[in-house]
């Protein structure tokens, strides 16, 4: 949620790029906030679109509990 905030403060003076996908299917895209180097990026375009907070932290759990679920289901 820290990326989420980031997001929040930058001035929105013009489109960034890549944000389409994070258009078109909103809040749901944070589900691959898990993957290394596209998942920051991710949660920051999710704060600059000023996407619903809760729906964000939402799906941002979801998609890292998940990560975190395989990974301990690998290691046993």
């Amino acid at each position: 949620m820290s990326s989420y905030l980031i997001g929040r403060v930058i001035p929105q003076t013009k489109a960034l790029k890549g944000l389409a996908t994070l258009q078109k299917y909103g809040s749901a895209t944070l589900l691959l906030a898990w993957v290394p180097i596209i998942g920051d990026p991710l949660c920051v375009a999710a704060g600059w679109l000023r996407l619903n907070p809760w729906l964000s932290a939402l799906f941002i759990a979801i998609g890292k509990f998940a990560r975190y679920w395989v990974i301990a289901t690998l290691a046993v």
